[in-house]
């Protein structure tokens, strides 16, 4: 790992010579270990995972044509390379993530297929209907968030604005309140 006390020099020494394969390897050197720390936070566990999205966000810094003197000059601290770095990994692993999900289908479809396989089905679903009819819109919203959208807990926190478990005692009030509501409909 190179430290980061010597970022400046690194950068300084590709402006001057943006071919230079000892430059870029220990740019990849100062950088890599940061990227890889990023994506484990996010929870992205898989070794051969990490590597590629490593591998697209450097891919994607090179595709920005730094050697061009001119994007280079007046270039900000270091901080702002690994700003740079962050917020594209951070992207490249949101975009793995949303085509990892399961596709939904429109909900006139569902019922249409649901109706198809089993009679009752029609029947589950206007029981489900009168259930949500029991939450305010936003418990509605936070629902599709989490079960339709699959969105974990810490991004439906940063998207809400609130804390992870502010969005973990919202999500069990609004089961408790479905099960309630159930359980009087049942009666």
């Amino acid at each position: 790992m190179v430290a980061w006390s010597e970022v400046p020099a690194i950068l300084e020494e590709l402006r001057d010579n943006p071919r230079s394969e000892s430059a870029w390897e220990r740019f990849y050197l100062a950088f890599f270990p940061r990227i890889v720390l990023l994506l484990n936070s996010l929870g992205e566990q898989e070794e051969e995972s990490v590597k590629d999205l490593v591998q697209q966000t450097f891919y994607q810094f090179l595709r920005a044509n730094p050697w061009r003197k001119d994007q280079w000059r007046g270039l900000p601290e270091a901080q702002v390379v690994l700003e740079y770095l962050r917020v594209t990994a951070k992207n490249l692993w949101r975009d793995q993530l949303r085509s990892r999900r399961v596709k939904t289908i429109p909900l006139e479809e569902a019922r249409e297929v649901a109706s198809g396989r089993e009679p009752f089905a029609e029947l589950e679903w206007k029981e489900n209907a009168r259930l949500l009819e029991a939450l305010t819109p936003e418990e509605r919203h936070l629902l599709k968030l989490r079960y339709v959208e699959c969105l974990t807990l810490e991004e439906l926190a940063e998207s809400l604005g609130i804390s992870a478990h502010a969005v973990s005692t919202r999500l069990y009030r609004v089961q408790l309140k479905l099960r309630q509501r159930k359980s009087a409909l049942d009666r």
